[in-house]
């Protein structure tokens, strides 16, 4: 049986070059691929993660550089020949990409909080339509608690 995979080794840039075109990763660990995706490797002229946020610069302008058959593709010339623009002195690449690494923490962090409290409020939400609230706003005891409170209709017991 003959496969396309091959192994790349940590260190590289991951850039897929057929379907989802231009998203690229850092691998951090050896893992094996196929034809699809291109390893990138910096040479010791270019910080590895600063190479990153470049290629993340141009996602949106990559189509034209592919050939469109039914999907977009790359190929890997093209690849070589992006016009990505790079500080010359590394330090300078290291301190981009150090801002830009801070900003996504930032992000992904935000969106972690967003996401919690879409689920408390989720709950809280439906704690109001199945408890409801007393006069002093605070949330009625469960229907166990105090049957009383609580009413039953067609859609089952409301508050």
């Amino acid at each position: 049986m003959v496969s396309a995979a091959w192994l790349v080794l940590e260190n590289h840039i991951l850039y897929s070059m057929y379907a989802t075109v231009g998203k690229p990763i850092i691998n951090k660990i050896p893992r094996a691929t196929n034809q699809a995706i291109i390893a990138l490797k910096p040479n010791s002229n270019i910080d590895l993660e600063f190479l990153y946020y470049a290629v993340v610069f141009i996602e949106f302008n990559i189509y034209k550089y592919t050939s469109q058959i039914t999907q977009s593709n790359l190929n890997a010339r093209s690849i070589k020949n992006l016009p990505l623009q790079c500080p010359i002195e590394l330090r300078n690449q290291k301190k981009i990409a150090e801002i830009l690494s801070t900003i996504d923490t930032a992000i992904e962090k935000t969106e972690k909080l967003i996401k919690k409290y879409k689920q408390i409020k989720t709950g809280l939400i439906h704690d109001l339509f199945t408890s409801g609230v007393t006069l002093e706003g605070k949330l009625r005891p469960r229907r166990e608690q105090a049957p009383e409170l609580y009413k039953e209709n067609p859609i089952g017991w409301i508050p």
